[in-house]
């Protein structure tokens, strides 16, 4: 599954499943697998949609929430992260981290 993932010629947005270790990546796989539709996925699109839900599955972690001024439309991961600290502190668990990644002076 991994190899057709990774395929380019799918044209798949692979920027978060990039920033993925290889464990992550097999879990990723694994669980597209597991949900894949009986028929299949009917389209590229589809095949895109579960692979954010799936990596987003496997990075998020209540207790380590990331942001970022100026990301848009985050999920509080390190590979998307909130734009807003106050967002992020919604978001964490009461004994969890709200990191603040630092923005690049340019």
């Amino acid at each position: 599954m991994r190899a057709v993932i990774e395929d380019p010629s799918l044209g798949l947005d692979l920027a978060n499943y990039e920033t993925l270790s290889e464990a992550q990546k097999n879990q990723v796989a694994e669980i597209l697998l597991e949900n894949r539709p009986q028929i299949g996925y009917h389209s590229i699109r589809n095949v895109q949609i579960a692979l954010n839900n799936a990596v987003e599955d496997v990075t998020f972690d209540p207790n380590n929430i990331y942001v970022e001024s100026g990301s848009t439309g985050g999920d509080g991961n390190g590979a998307n992260p909130y734009a807003t600290i106050e967002v992020g502190m919604e978001a964490v668990n009461n004994v969890g981290i709200v990191h603040i990644l630092e923005v690049p002076i340019t």
